[in-house]
Parts: C-alpha cells; sequence; structure tokens
C-alpha cells in the first residue's frame, strides 16, 4: 500500500489512494442502500401502526357506541320489567276483583232462584186456598 520513507512516514502511492475510494465508496452505497431500505421500513411500519391505530380509533369508537346502545337498551328494558310487573299487579287486583264479583252473582243467581221456588210456592199455596175459599163459599152460598 504505502512504503516507508527516510523521515518515518508511510507514503501512499495513488493506487492506494484510489482503491481506498472505491472502497470507501462502495461502503458509503451499501449504507446509503441499508439507510433507503431502513427508511422505507420505517416508513411501512408507521405506515402499518398509524392504519392500526386508525382501526384501533375506530374500533373503540365502534365499542363505545354499541355499549352506550346496550346501556340505553338495558335501561329501556328495565323499565318494561317494572311496567310489566305494575300491570301483573293491577291484573291480578281485577282478577280477584272479577271473582268476589263471579262469587256475588252466583249467590244472587241462588237466591233468585230460591225466590222463585218460594214464589211459586206461595202461589200453589194461595192457589189452594183461593179454591178452598171457592169451595167454602159456594158451599155456603148453597147453604143459605
Amino acid at each position: 500500500m504505502g512504503s516507508l520513507n527516510t523521515k518515518g512516514r508511510t507514503t501512499v502511492t495513488n493506487e492506494a489512494i484510489n482503491d481506498n475510494i472505491r472502497k470507501l465508496t462502495q461502503e458509503l452505497e451499501k449504507m446509503r442502500q441499508n439507510y433507503s431500505e431502513l427508511e422505507e421500513s420505517y416508513k411501512a411500519l408507521t405506515k402499518g401502526i398509524t392504519s392500526k391505530n386508525d382501526e384501533t380509533a375506530l374500533f373503540s369508537k365502534k365499542l363505545e357506541e354499541l355499549i352506550k346502545r346496550k346501556n340505553k337498551l338495558q335501561k329501556e328494558c328495565n323499565s318494561l320489567r317494572e311496567e310489566n310487573r305494575a300491570l301483573v299487579q293491577e291484573n291480578n287486583a281485577l282478577e280477584a276483583e272479577m271473582e268476589g264479583l263471579r262469587r256475588q252473582c252466583s249467590e244472587i243467581q241462588k237466591e233468585s232462584k230460591m225466590n222463585t221456588e218460594e214464589l211459586r210456592s206461595v202461589l200453589k199455596k194461595n192457589n189452594t186456598l183461593m179454591k178452598q175459599l171457592t169451595v167454602s163459599s159456594f158451599s155456603s152460598l148453597h147453604r143459605s
């Protein structure tokens, strides 16, 4: 590469310098290429990360909307359950009242039937008494 001169210094030939420049240029080119590849990889990664961040943000937003909707539906469901309980209680009260009215109607029908039978019995007795009275009146008319 070089030779030693009288003062103890190494002398470098043009050829050695040119070889050295060529090697350094090749290394520089490799480094530039590596840097370029790294830069592209970085861009791809950041794009992917940005894309994933966008997807994550979109997913988070959708999830948040679904949670809000679920909570709203739960509130509606709870309200409907309460309303249903109130309606069931009202229905039970109405059924109990209706059962009481049925019993009253049944008792009235029984009383009515008894009154009808009693009236028939009274009418029969009345008819019998009327006949007896008529016979008795008729007999007393003939005796006189």
